[in-house]
């Protein structure tokens, strides 16, 4: 099931309706590879960048130096501002396995979509017009019956033009006879007139088929051995989730086991799950209790199982990997635990700069910045989309749960984690509500059963949700709490200690 979110009207996100005044050529651009000749898996690799021009050769360097090479790798650029897309351009006159998508910035969670959507074979009916040459082929997207994250331009290595075994065929400006409209009559007459030549090529991308598809976050890296590893436990599992280590600007932080770890098959392991086996969705959430099964990037998922459950992760929102890793597992049938750390999870100064209370209104998204004039600074600002993050993501959550009535390792999610979800929200809850998600308080009613405990407060806790015009009020109670546990706490410790 898809999970998208309807509350929010983001100006900035635009999604076009397209009428389908075109009539598609059968002529097709297949970036099959022509080299593959082994029954090998597949791998599709998606990696988002946005303004990662400092790190982005080094994780794209990682991919390329797999021990393991059936992948195809799709950079979506998520509308960067630096040198970023100017790299990953780079990639893809090196490598014919690299395409490249540019789009507006809309998020995280819609580049991944993309992503799965291009390997979908989603985007094959666009109509692609070139507009560069030279070793990486560049085309704008003319019109599309799907097109709902605004990809702009398309580039893709020459070598799928020039290679006799992959058909690239343009398609001459002839009027077709259910459309009196010739493709020149599409053109913008401001386009320059040294591209006038290829103008009136036509294509439809055809994306390769993929086994099992892989998410990697672009100021990250792999291990070399990362594809191969997860290939040799791959059989007969929907998905292979493996451990990574944690780097704090440029220190490895967590190896092995630690309380504060993020590495949760460690953690698994440690509280006796068994880990290197495959685990059943239901003994994996029944171990989990109220640990998150947090998951974007740490392993590899079956493609036809993703397809066949529908999922993709939810727009707009922030920590999305806790509610894709919750809606993914509890449908799966079985898991590979692999207890190895094959990612490199880096955290840089740039992403450090996202809990600065000192941030300014340049390190957020440009598709929340809209947020700092309501709030006046983009600490608060960040704060507030954290809250509408995790608000979103639990209203998804419940719209799932409610959705599947008969699987029980579904349901599960809800007695594991009700009172750590509805917590969570009420810790952030925010001085304003410039996007009007208060409204939507009352949709947690399915959490607040008898025996959910709210901690302190419980009861009232409980009438302000339902009631969401008290919200303002029961932030005060928050924030008032709070303040007085800080003031007991030191006298706590001082008796203590006398």
């Amino acid at each position: 099931m898809t999970y998208n979110n309807p509350t929010q009207p983001n100006a900035t996100q635009s999604h076009p309706t397209h009428q389908q005044d075109w009539v598609y050529p059968q002529d097709s651009l297949h970036l099959q590879s022509p080299l593959k000749q082994s029954s090998a898996p597949t791998i599709g690799v998606v990696v988002p960048i946005y303004n990662v021009a400092a790190y982005l050769r080094r994780c794209l360097d990682s991919i390329l130096a797999q021990t393991y090479k059936d992948f195809y790798i799709l950079l979506v650029d998520d509308g960067s501002t630096d040198t970023s897309l100017a790299i990953a351009k780079e990639y893809v006159a090196r490598d014919e396995r690299f395409v490249l998508f540019s789009k507006p910035n809309q998020g995280q969670s819609s580049a991944r979509n993309v992503g799965i959507e291009f390997f979908a074979r989603k985007y094959e009916h666009c109509l692609l017009r070139q507009i560069g040459g030279g070793a990486v082929q560049e085309y704008s997207v003319e019109s599309s019956d799907h097109n709902p994250y605004n990809i702009q331009r398309v580039y893709i290595n020459n070598a799928h033009h020039k290679n006799p075994h992959i058909q690239s065929n343009s398609l001459e400006s002839t009027q077709s006879p259910s459309n009196p409209k010739s493709l020149d009559s599409q053109i913008d007459p401001q386009t320059p007139t040294e591209d006038k030549a290829d103008t009136t090529k036509a294509l439809q991308l055809i994306a390769p088929q993929i086994d099992y598809i892989i998410f990697m976050d672009s100021d990250d890296y792999w291990a070399q051995e990362c594809l191969e590893e997860c290939v040799k436990v791959s059989d007969g599992v929907d998905v292979v989730w493996f451990a990574l280590t944690t780097i704090n600007d440029g220190k490895f932080i967590y190896q092995g086991y630690s309380e504060n770890s993020h590495t949760q098959i460690q953690k698994f392991k440690h509280s006796g799950l068994p880990t290197n086996t495959q685990v059943t969705a239901q003994e994996l959430i029944s171990h989990a209790k109220k640990e998150f099964l947090i998951f974007a990037f740490q392993g590899i998922i079956d493609f036809r199982f993703l397809q066949r459950i529908q999922l993709q992760f939810i727009n707009d929102i922030y920590s999305e990997d806790v509610f894709f890793g919750l809606m993914l597992f509890s449908q799966a049938h079985t898991i590979y635990l692999l207890d190895k750390a094959l990612y490199y999870y880096c955290i840089n100064p740039q992403s450090s700069s996202k809990y600065d209370t000192n941030m300014q209104k340049q390190h957020l998204p440009v598709f929340i910045q809209e947020l700092y004039d309501a709030f006046g600074n983009a600490y608060d600002a960040r704060e507030y989309y954290a809250f509408y993050s995790t608000l979103t993501g639990a209203l998804a959550l419940i719209e799932f749960i409610q959705s599947h009535p008969q699987n029980p390792n579904i349901q599960m999610l809800k007695t594991n984690y009700a009172s750590l979800l509805v917590g969570w929200i009420l810790g952030l809850l925010p001085s304003k509500d410039p996007w009007h998600i208060f409204t939507s308080f009352p949709k947690l009613a399915p959490y607040l059963t008898k025996n959910i405990n709210l901690g302190k407060l419980s009861g009232f806790k409980k009438f302000c949700i339902t009631h969401p015009r008290f919200l303002p009020l029961l932030r005060l109670v928050i924030i008032i709490s709070r303040k007085v546990r800080d003031i007991l706490k030191p006298r706590k410790d001082s008796t203590k200690t006398h």
